[in-house]
């Protein structure tokens, strides 16, 4: 039987990896694509951008942020963010492209790691295993559902992308080592810094490179000419990306912000817990590097430490060093590290040797930067952090496959169709969540039961489908909810328990329990948020659900609440707003005019310059029968600018009772005007 071609193969693993995820081009932007494309400034102006993304912060052109350097060290990726401003010129903001491109992108990927692993395997094994445990480990890495998150996800390109360039410069540097061709180390070190443009984390295959050198090649291979020439290239590519990174994201300026949870997420947690943190993280990290199930896009607090019921139990929510999962991760980590120098100490020995010790590397290597040793990351964990550190099981499984194929072809054929199948089945399936927001967040809400933030955004995505009301949404309705509104209140409420100083569930709750029609929750919600952050549109929510109170004929609830926003009220402005609102219902709803002329003189006192309070109190003196005080409230209302046809004729009609014909008929004059 021939053998197939490198070309062929190559061939083949780009069509298997594109395939994959072609069906994505049919979905729409999801979760963080508002800060990279939908909703990044930068990026919407075109190519008109492309200054801004290459000397400032990403989070810079972010429409909705309000405080640019909120995530830890800035954001610089100016070539991920090249890419997405030429899709926006050529195509629009259609997902589509975006979605065609990453899978274009994963089937180059299936490429490149072929070449890596073959590259790799052929220092020191024969050219049939090396080209069949290639092949293996590149359909392992490729077809990873540890990846669907970084390919499904268009604005974690980022991430496939910074992989798919560092893994090839790696290539083009151990081709140079080997070769001795100047055009490998130019070409290696341009590659190594567009990936540090796409993504500061592409420094991880600094590591992998130095390991790939000192554990594959020999002395006669890596002679200290060429040692130097590849260190110094990397430091000075290193150097100018990351002084560039600097001039871009450093601002001295940069306000203090306060402590919080979800960006802080061992805010609370003593030194024991932290430790304990992030040695079940790194035990978690090795379960899903083999067995990549169930898996979710948020590990937020407190997930994957409890689940809601132990929440809900009173257990504390970061584990201890006593806990299994625990004790488990710091066996696996001890042996690891064990394996690690046992083999480093053998390699001259045999291959394998060699290969545990550089994987081993890569895994501890590639994972340190978001494990929150050094500093906190803002997550404990997410799936596309062990993108490079994939690369490990990926070697050990192609290797294996490749060696077994020596002996015993049939087994080793089975054992790659079986693992290939298995996931690309398992990814297929995870894909199909990525769909949009609405399906993710409601599927990952089932997975990150203890997360804060995986509750509110089921409960935010549950308020979209209520109000839609659109029948094909029907699906994502779960047992055993009736309606998407009771769905989105067991989720906002869950949240609440979790995080119980969290704001943002009490204004998506506040909203769902307007949409069941309990105002007096709805209000009390919005109440309690606006007292610890009063900002204006949560004030235009408590104005709306008094207002609809009032439009139901409900005009004591509304009363109510208007008396209540008095109380709360942030500034002058918002208490005359509320005062004002309360004086015209008492004076047009209830008939109770000394009640409305108090507090709209509470209203005129606190904002003056506001002329339709003044308007509104000279018609309850003019009810009244105060016309000397209507006439006053009228014609300083009129001064200050409030011409409105209604005025003019309450003057109009005032002036007459007044005994004043000429006034009467002047302001008659200028309201008729109105209606030309």
């Amino acid at each position: 039987m021939r053998e197939p071609t490198s070309i062929f193969l190559k061939a083949l693993l780009f069509v298997i990896g594109f395939s994959l995820y072609a069906k994505t081009v049919y979905y729409a932007y999801t979760l963080d694509d508002k800060l990279y494309i939908t909703q990044n400034a930068f990026v919407k102006k075109g190519l008109k951008g492309l200054p801004d993304v290459w000397t400032k912060d990403l989070m810079e052109g972010y429409e909705a942020s309000t405080s640019p350097g909120l995530l830890t060290g800035g954001r610089y990726r100016p070539f991920a963010l090249t890419l997405h401003i030429i899709e926006q010129e050529l195509h629009g903001n259609d997902p589509f492209w975006c979605h065609l491109f990453n899978a274009f992108l994963n089937g180059l990927l299936g490429i490149v790691a072929f070449l890596f692993f073959k590259q790799l395997f052929g220092f020191s094994v024969s050219p049939a295993l090396g080209k069949w445990a290639a092949l293996a480990g590149a359909l392992f890495y490729m077809l990873h559902p540890l990846h669907v998150e970084a390919i499904a996800n268009i604005r974690n390109r980022d991430e496939l992308l910074s992989s798919l360039l560092g893994m090839g410069s790696v290539f083009l540097f151990t081709r140079y080592v080997l070769h001795q061709k100047l055009p490998f180390l130019l070409s290696g070190s341009f590659i190594l810094l567009m990936a540090l443009f796409t993504k500061e984390s592409a420094i991880n295959f600094v590591p992998v490179l130095l390991l790939f050198l000192l554990i594959f090649s020999s002395p006669m291979q890596l002679s200290r000419k060429f040692a130097l020439r590849i260190a110094l290239s990397v430091s000075l590519v290193m150097a100018f990306a990351f002084s560039l990174r600097h001039l871009a994201t450093h601002s001295p300026s940069a306000e203090e912000t306060v402590p919080e949870l979800l960006n802080q997420v061992y805010l609370n947690a003593d030194t024991e817990q932290h430790i304990s943190g992030i040695l079940y993280v790194y035990g978690l990290g090795l379960k899903l590097l083999f067995l990549p199930y169930p898996l979710t896009h948020d590990y937020y607090p407190y997930h994957p430490f409890r689940t809601f019921a132990e929440l809900e139990r009173g257990i504390t929510p970061y584990p201890g060093f006593t806990e299994w999962p625990v004790l488990l991760s710091a066996g696996a980590l001890l042996l690891l590290l064990f394996l690690l120098f046992f083999s480093f100490f053998r390699r001259h020995l045999h291959f394998k040797y060699r290969l545990i010790a550089f994987c081993i590397s890569v895994f501890f290597g590639t994972t340190l930067l978001y494990a929150n040793i050094f500093f906190e990351i803002g997550s404990f964990f997410n799936e596309r952090f062990l993108f490079v550190a994939s690369l490990s099981p990926a070697l050990l499984f192609g290797y294996a496959v490749g060696s077994l194929r020596q002996r015993k072809k049939l087994p080793a054929y089975i054992l790659l169709l079986l693992f290939s199948i298995a996931f690309a089945v398992v990814s297929a399936m995870r894909i199909s969540d990525w769909k949009d927001d609405n399906h993710l967040v409601l599927a990952d809400a089932r997975v990150s039961t203890g997360s804060a933030r995986a509750n509110l955004i089921a409960a935010e995505a549950s308020l979209r489908l209520g109000q839609r009301n659109d029948r094909a949404d029907l699906h994502l309705l779960q047992a055993p909810f009736n309606t998407f509104t009771e769905q989105g209140v067991f989720y906002a409420e869950r949240a609440l328990k979790i995080y119980p100083t969290y704001l943002a569930p009490l204004d998506i709750l506040g909203n769902l329990y307007f949409e069941q029609g309990k105002a007096a929750q709805s209000f009390a919600l919005f109440s309690r948020y606006y007292r610890q952050n009063p900002i204006p549109r949560i004030w235009g929510n408590l104005l709306y659900v008094a207002e609809s109170e009032l439009e139901k004929g409900r005009t004591n609830e509304a009363g109510g609440f208007y008396l209540a926003l008095s109380n709360i009220a942030n500034n002058p402005n918002q208490r005359a707003e509320a005062y004002a609102r309360l004086g015209k219902l008492k004076g047009q709803q209830l008939n109770q005019l000394d009640s409305s002329i108090f507090y709209l003189n509470k209203a005129v006192s606190l904002n003056p310059a506001r002329a339709s309070y003044r308007e509104d109190l000279g018609t309850a003196y003019a009810i009244s029968g105060k016309a000397s005080e209507a006439k006053q409230a009228l014609k300083k209302a009129y001064a200050i600018g409030a011409a409105n046809k209604n005025l003019l004729q309450n003057l109009s009609l005032l002036y007459r009772q007044l005994g004043v014909p000429d006034s009467a008929l002047y302001f008659q004059n200028l309201a008729t005007e109105k209606d030309r």
